[in-house]
């Protein structure tokens, strides 16, 4: 496995309540359901999901599928070419 799928997954096997972020500057593809296939940067993880870098717009609700690590995400919020995503998987 990844390094970042590691990470990701330790994030999650914890109890704490109060989700720590780590910084990162990690790039990965995602797709969107159409199939769509994007380059982003992911640059901050914790238990509950993602920050990401993306110069395709992304919509709040849309649902990506993350390459790396592998998770199925829900776009929480959008910004300027950033975006948080919240793991469904």
């Amino acid at each position: 496995m990844d390094k970042l799928e590691n990470l990701f997954k330790e994030f999650l096997s914890r109890e704490d309540r109060n989700w720590p972020r780590q910084d990162c500057n990690y790039i990965t593809e995602y797709n969107d359901l159409l199939g769509n296939r994007r380059t982003c940067t992911v640059i901050n993880i914790s238990g509950s999901g993602l920050g990401i870098l993306s110069r395709t717009a992304l919509h709040k609700g849309e649902i990506v599928f993350i390459a790396d690590p592998r998770i199925k995400a829900k776009v929480i919020w959008v910004a300027e070419g950033r975006a948080g995503l919240y793991s469904c998987s």
